[in-house]
């Protein structure tokens, strides 16, 4: 059973926030706080030998990594945060935000739902981190996403300096091929530390491949498409060439990182002293300030070197 508002962070220094509720006791009013959205299969599995009363089955993407970006100023399910995927690829469910030099795009499985608007005297940006990035809905985003009226929507950095994308650890199994850290070069290449003739390729339908050079000498058949964790089996020419002809594995395994230094909270706003609504869970580098009306509850903090402290959870007494 995971607490209501338990936090978790993921191997890429990510947080995730299980769903939970906020009670004011003066007023008897409580509220429920998270999206009800799945967690990643990459937490920990439920606990199926019990049967306690019903407990928190949701989680919340927060960030923490500094690789994600926001959107705001358009329709409710297009807003917010969208996670890294592929090389110049950033995701929020089944749609794609693209940027490549000198454009970007926002599409679905069908087609273009908007596009990055450049103003004719500006220099063409190509990074993410281009704060102030605008873009405006194509005749088909607005029909399909909001009833047929034309929409904008601008673009912000999670970090003013992208986070690092983890590396991963190479074990051979048998033989002399390289084994140690390799260190990602983007979201779908990593090269060795150590002999930078050694690169590992992710595809993206999730195969991978280990390559001394431009020779093929291992192989993952299925995977992330975003991370080169797995099992590798030698090819023909990586069992020549690195264990006498016999065959191999390599095991590859992602370092995790930290999250950011900083809170995971909630907002919490009162009219005439009673708790009225209840937003978040958001993560920042610090908590914001309070007002006469609006509070701000830490439900964790990370110290940004891997250290992880929950401050509440369960439900929340306000």
């Amino acid at each position: 059973m995971t607490p209501g508002l338990q936090c978790f962070a993921d191997p890429a220094g990510n947080l995730w926030v299980a769903d939970g509720h906020v009670l004011q006791l003066r007023s008897g009013v409580l509220l429920p706080v998270g999206s009800g959205a799945s967690f990643s299969e990459a937490l920990p599995p439920s606990w199926n030998y019990f049967r306690p009363a019903t407990a928190a089955s949701g989680g919340t993407f927060v960030g923490g990594s500094g690789r994600n970006v926001f959107l705001s100023g358009g329709p409710a399910s297009l807003n917010g945060i969208w996670m890294p995927g592929r090389p110049g690829q950033w995701q929020r469910g089944d749609l794609v935000l693209t940027i490549a030099e000198g454009t970007a795009e926002i599409h679905d499985a069908t087609a273009t739902i908007a596009e990055y608007v450049m103003a004719p005297s500006a220099a063409t940006p190509w990074g993410y981190f281009e704060y102030g990035w605008s873009y405006a809905s194509t005749s088909y985003g607005a029909t399909t996403y909001n009833s047929g009226v034309a929409f904008g929507l601008d673009l912000a950095a999670e970090a003013a300096t992208e986070g690092a994308i983890p590396g991963c650890m190479l074990v051979i199994g048998l033989g002399t091929a390289q084994a140690g850290i390799y260190t990602a070069v983007d979201s779908s290449s990593y090269v060795s530390a150590d002999d930078t003739d050694w690169t590992i390729a992710v595809a993206a339908d999730g195969s991978a491949e280990l390559l001394c050079v431009a020779v093929v000498v291992a192989t993952r058949a299925a995977g992330s498409s975003i991370d080169g964790a797995g099992t590798f089996e030698a090819t023909a020419a990586g069992e020549t060439a690195y264990n006498s002809g016999e065959p191999w594995r390599a095991f590859c395994q992602v370092i995790p990182r930290a999250p950011r230094s900083g809170y995971v909270y909630l907002a919490l706003t009162e009219t005439d002293s009673v708790l009225t609504s209840v937003e978040g869970p958001f993560f920042a580098t610090s908590l914001p300030s309070n007002t006469a009306t609006l509070f701000h509850a830490p439900i964790a903090q990370s110290d940004g070197s891997g250290g992880l402290v929950q401050i509440i959870s369960g439900c929340v007494f306000f």
